[in-house]
């Protein structure tokens, strides 16, 4: 990314996942950071920081249960105050996996796929549609 001059931004307090620092290659920046924040939206919904939390108690116990529960309802509040809302960049159809992947891999630079395989090492013994 250095070398395609990609870097917009070298302010290291805005590399946090609230602030796009490159420009991606296949969408504007102002795409990315609206996925981005409809992610970190869909991630602290209330029903999904309740649903982490009862898992949680099972698998960890109840201090770990809460205190991922006090952290999840903190970054909630701070979405809710920065009014972070976002959307999901994908087209209505959405994207297949085999979509997914490629442009995952493309964005990422990771093309290493085992020896003849066909698919990269992440999605070995998955079925693809």
């Amino acid at each position: 990314m250095e070398r395609a001059g990609r870097i917009v931004d070298r302010d290291w307090r805005r590399y946090d996942f609230r602030h796009v620092v490159f420009q991606p290659a296949l969408m504007s920046r102002e795409k990315l950071q609206a996925g981005a924040d409809w992610l970190y939206s869909r991630f602290y919904r209330l029903d999904q920081i309740l649903w982490r939390f009862m898992r949680n108690v099972v698998a960890f116990r109840w201090m770990a249960a809460i205190l991922g529960l006090k952290l999840g309802l903190t970054y909630r509040y701070d979405n809710r105050r920065e009014r972070i809302i976002g959307r999901n960049p994908a087209p209505a159809g959405r994207l297949g996996v085999r979509q997914f992947a490629a442009a995952f891999n493309f964005i990422t630079g990771d093309s290493h796929t085992d020896q003849g395989a066909s698919k990269p090492r992440s999605l070995q013994g998955l079925r693809l549609r």
